[in-house]
């Protein structure tokens, strides 16, 4: 997920957070969850973009000022699932193992995009490293 963050600049087209995405999951033996996508945060806290974890061709790009989620799922196995009555819980159908991430960036006019949902400058340092 860091290295997909860390290639969010204004200009970069979304279709490679996806990409990025994708590549390190299936080098480590998983595949990320297509029905989970990030989102823009403005007014509303779920607007567009929607930014696809998985290998796409969005070529819309990223610009300055934008605040977005980058929030994969990586599961084990096919990666289908299921959804449950509440529209919200999903599971993979084979009983895979999932794992979710979530943070929140803003992109920035120079450098890499500010995270967020990391309160302390110094952790933000810490985990760039990792």
């Amino acid at each position: 997920m860091l290295e997909a963050i860390n290639i969010c600049h204004a200009g970069t087209p979304l279709c490679e957070i996806g990409n990025t995405v994708q590549r390190i999951a299936q080098s480590n033996g998983y595949r990320p969850m297509k029905i989970v996508t990030g989102h823009g945060v403005g007014v509303d806290f779920h607007t567009p973009p929607e930014i696809k974890h998985f290998r796409n061709k969005d070529k819309a790009e990223l610009k300055v000022g934008m605040v977005l989620t980058v929030e994969p799922c990586l599961v084990e196995g096919h990666g289908a699932h299921i959804t449950f009555a509440d529209g919200w819980t999903i599971s993979t159908v084979d009983g895979g193992l999932s794992c979710q991430m979530e943070h929140t960036i803003y992109i920035n006019e120079t450098g890499p995009p500010e995270i967020l949902t990391i309160p302390h400058e110094r952790n933000k340092t810490e985990m760039r490293k990792q």
